[in-house]
């Protein structure tokens, strides 16, 4: 999907904007405004099957809610690649709500890789939520910001493995523990460079 907008749609599965079973690309789109509803809902803005790559786009203002709702903007079942673009004021509510921005944990390969792009403003809601931000797997960021996000448990990112360079992960917040960050099984981080 080119140079594409796509606004406001409400549904009961998967994907509130765009749901595919296999492999998903977009550049230069928009998606914002999609709901999705229900129980183990996922994807507010987006669901994919396969690997999602989203290139200088916008992902902003999904909702998705439900038990165990998951990814208020992005949902995936494999890898997730966002260059150049912007993940912003997703939310997911709901008990055990998880990845108010992007969520990729379905397996333990999975990896969300994210360079020059923003992570803002995403909320997970209700008893037990976690990863305002991101959460998945593999997480690796590369000159990119993310703040704002919040959850009652790790606001910023919740990984298994992190890895972080050049980037700025700050003012996130957390009710109860991880405002920023937490990995629990490896973290690398690099600085920012020195110019």
């Amino acid at each position: 999907m080119r140079d594409h907008g796509q606004r406001y749609h409400r549904r009961r599965f998967p994907g509130g904007g765009i749901y595919t079973h296999g492999a998903l690309e977009v550049s230069y789109s928009t998606i914002v405004g999609n709901t999705t509803t229900g129980a183990d809902a996922r994807g507010g803005g987006v669901y994919a099957g396969g690997p999602i790559t989203i290139t200088a786009s916008t992902v902003g203002d999904n909702i998705t809610t439900g038990l165990r709702a998951s990814g208020g903007g992005i949902a995936a079942g494999a890898d997730v690649t966002v260059v150049g673009s912007t993940i912003s004021g997703n939310r997911t509510t709901g008990y055990y709500a998880s990845g108010g921005g992007v969520y990729a944990a379905l397996g333990m390969e999975i990896a969300v890789r994210l360079t020059n792009s923003t992570v803002s403003g995403n909320t997970t809601e209700a008893p037990n939520a976690a990863g305002g931000g991101i959460f998945a797997q593999n997480v690796r960021i590369e000159g990119s910001t993310v703040t704002g996000n919040s959850a009652r448990r790790f606001g910023g990112i919740i990984a298994d493995e992190l890895t972080l360079s050049g980037s700025i992960i700050a003012g996130n917040t957390a009710e109860l523990d991880y405002s920023e960050w937490r990995a629990f099984r490896r973290h690398e981080c690099q600085p920012l460079p020195d110019w």
